[in-house]
């Protein structure tokens, strides 16, 4: 298995040695999912923390009429998780489901666990990441306050290059918080301009 986008994504926020990359290699494990298929369901617990290889995937729950409400897309080279059932180990409030085929690395509860024992830099990875995740979801909030709607879809799609050439619009709008026609509107106007 290759390793390098994982060792690459580590590197980015702390620096590894030699004797922490093997570590971390001998503590993920490589898994590939199909198309439609559940990392966690509403209800189970996260039973991994999971680094995306290849493909896709949506982060959501059912609201009380059953619709999705999308938290999160992530593609290549990103985490996802459900924090909260996974650092906890309890069950699940979100579901996590594979947009198409999905190739990824993951790490158990218990193998972070020694991790953080066994190579002490990697607590100071997940610190980082957690912090960055907390600011963009304060500035996702923050947009969605202040900007319209049309400006929350520009930044959208100028902070995630890309992004509508691998996620249905149904899907991006959802994210947004929009309907789909109400998402079709705003393309069509800035289209006209």
């Amino acid at each position: 298995m290759n390793y390098a986008p994982l060792i690459t994504s580590f590197n980015k926020y702390v620096s590894l040695s030699q004797i922490d990359i093997d570590i971390i290699c001998s503590k993920f494990e490589h898994r590939k999912y199909l198309k439609d298929e559940y990392i966690v369901r509403h209800s189970e617990v996260c039973k991994y923390r999971s680094f995306i290889i290849k493909g896709s995937l949506k982060k959501y729950f059912l609201d009380k009429d059953g619709n999705e409400q999308i938290l999160q897309l992530s593609m290549e080279n990103h985490w996802s998780m459900e924090f909260n059932s996974f650092l906890n180990q309890v069950p699940a409030a979100y579901n996590i489901q594979c947009v198409d085929e999905l190739e990824v690395l993951q790490i158990s509860f218990q193998n972070l666990e020694n991790l953080y024992l066994e190579a002490p830099i990697i607590n100071v990875f997940f610190r980082k990441i957690f912090g960055t995740g907390l600011i963009l979801a304060h500035d996702r909030i923050v947009k969605k306050l202040n900007l319209t709607a049309k400006e929350q879809y520009l930044d959208f799609l100028e902070n995630r290059p890309n992004i509508e050439e691998r996620f249905p619009q149904y899907m991006i709008a959802s994210y947004l918080g929009f309907t789909k026609e109400f998402l079709s509107k705003i393309k069509k106007e800035i289209k006209n301009e």
